[in-house]
């Protein structure tokens, strides 16, 4: 009898360990499925608004707009694709609005000795028309990259080209 009682134990006891080493928890794969949301910054963007500024008198009064953006050390480039990008729907109906054409492009922004070069397609240049609408779209890109400390002063290419550009 005390030989049985034995065995039963044995078996139990290897049953068991067999037992937890097949155990596998699954709340700990449900938590590692949840994706992390990577790190965000906020930054401005500048545009028009007309009912901030309903008469546009001065045609270079320019209005901030805050985005949220995935963490980025190229913040002068990111904020000007953030104003390319156009305004939201919501943001348009508080009145904002932006004078650059939709398909704009950004083709190289550098920075030297505080001073951003910013370089954009020909069309941008379709852009424009008129001394008014000339002024805000280089106030728009000016006040969204002078936000920055580091940022004294902007210089506006297209095609590689600052002279005559944006002219009404």
């Amino acid at each position: 009898m005390k030989k049985n009682e034995i065995i039963i134990i044995a078996v139990v006891t290897i049953l068991g360990g067999v037992g937890l080493w097949l155990y596998k928890p699954t709340t700990h794969s449900a938590v590692k499925s949840h994706t992390e949301m990577p790190p965000t910054m906020q930054l401005k963007i500048f545009v028009a608004n007309s009912k901030l500024d309903p008469q546009n008198l001065t045609c270079n009064h320019v209005f901030p707009l805050t985005r949220t953006v995935e963490k980025t050390n190229s913040v002068a480039k990111t904020a000007l694709n953030e104003l390319l990008k156009g305004v939201t729907d919501s943001e348009k109906t508080g009145g904002y609005l932006s004078v650059i054409e939709p398909d704009v492009t950004l083709k190289s922004i550098s920075i030297k000795d505080g001073v951003v070069y910013a370089d954009f397609d020909k069309t941008l240049e379709r852009s424009s028309g008129g001394a008014c609408k000339s002024t805000m779209i280089i106030s728009e890109i000016k006040q969204t990259l002078l936000q920055f400390s580091t940022v004294k002063d902007v210089v506006i290419s297209i095609d590689g080209n600052t002279e005559d550009i944006l002219q009404p």
